[in-house]
């Protein structure tokens, strides 16, 4: 247990992942690492000019971030899965929508991961918030049309597979999402919570194997949840904040000992239905490693305020945040000593 509020702050922080304004280390970012001790960050578009700005962003924040004395590096992470879903605009034409390598094969799909990676390695991130894991078996899900691998499982873990191995290959973590399936609705979780009726025997069949594919034979060591409720799985809880999904199905029948992260937790699928301090409190009893609050940088206090208050007051989130905290620290330690995740 911490001995002081410092200590503390850390514990939390590292669970912590914030979107942020500016292209460079402005006085917000500077008070998310000092105050909050956040231990990830994420880039979006309006983040990024030109490389040397983003190289010059990642190196001051990790500059800022030992100053202030943290043990850990931040995780500087991006949604970089190529096409429609690009915050990098120069790469948008050498790396264009993932569905397209369906028809390019498996050794595409490799060099795909390994030279995206080697690309945002050299920009000083070390996250791809991708692949898509998703199997598209809706086709009225104009979401992530563009963004999936495939209608077929089997094709789909197989391309995600080698994605992964790609990424990690070029020095980028990689994170499959997003759990356990998203491809089977056509509501956009971005504004309201998709409800999901599928029965567990056909997401075994269907949704899961690419997850499971990416983690036994990819080594994937981050997972992003749905903004989905699962009728047949949880009929409370949206998988992001279900413990039958997250402690149960993923940790103990998939066996997944990596990070779990959150889907954004400023999309319309939570913010319409739980507070804040829900959202925060309920993900960590989940089983949530990282939560993910891109942007609104009062609900990112409010989230981090749950959880400094929930350690003290609830056996249950302080046993939470005591591991999630953990294995964060443990994936860290492992980034150091390699140059592969």
């Amino acid at each position: 247990m911490p001995s002081s509020r410092d200590e503390l702050q850390k514990k939390v922080g590292q669970m912590l992942m914030f979107g942020f304004s500016g292209t460079e280390l402005n006085d917000s970012v500077r008070r998310m690492i000092r105050e909050q001790k956040v231990g990830g960050l994420i880039l979006f578009a309006a983040n990024i000019v030109e490389p040397d700005q983003v190289r010059q962003l990642c190196r001051d924040v990790q500059e800022w971030n030992r100053q202030v004395g943290s043990e850990f590096p931040i995780l500087m992470a991006i949604d970089q899965e190529g096409g429609k879903v690009s915050r990098i605009p120069w790469l948008v034409e050498q790396y264009p929508d993932p569905v397209l390598l369906a028809n390019r094969g498996l050794k595409e799909a490799f060099q795909f991961g390994y030279g995206l990676a080697c690309e945002l390695a050299n920009l000083g991130l070390t996250v791809n918030l991708a692949p898509v894991l998703d199997v598209l078996s809706n086709p009225q899900n104009t979401l992530l049309a563009r963004r999936c691998l495939g209608t077929e499982a089997q094709a789909v873990a197989a391309l995600g597979e080698r994605l992964i191995a790609g990424f990690h290959a070029g020095g980028v973590l990689a994170c499959g999402k997003h759990f356990p399936g998203h491809g089977d609705v056509s509501v956009d979780s971005h504004h309201e919570l998709p409800v999901s009726d599928c029965p567990l025997e056909t997401l075994r069949q269907r949704e899961l194997i690419p997850f499971v594919r990416g983690i036994q034979e990819a080594g994937l060591s981050i997972i992003m949840t749905a903004h989905i409720k699962y009728t047949q799985l949880d009929s409370e809880y949206p998988a992001t904040l279900s413990p039958k999904i997250i402690r149960g199905l993923l940790r103990q029948t998939i066996g997944f000992q990596g990070l779990v992260i959150t889907d954004d937790l400023t999309m319309g699928a939570i913010t319409n239905h739980f507070t804040p301090k829900e959202t925060a409190l309920a993900a960590v009893r989940a089983g949530v490693d990282i939560l993910l609050v891109c942007h609104e940088p009062d609900r990112q206090i409010q989230v981090w305020e749950a959880l400094m208050d929930g350690y003290w007051q609830d056996e249950e989130i302080r046993s939470a945040i005591d591991q999630a905290s953990r294995r964060i620290i443990d994936l860290k330690a492992k980034m150091a000593k390699s140059a592969l995740p």
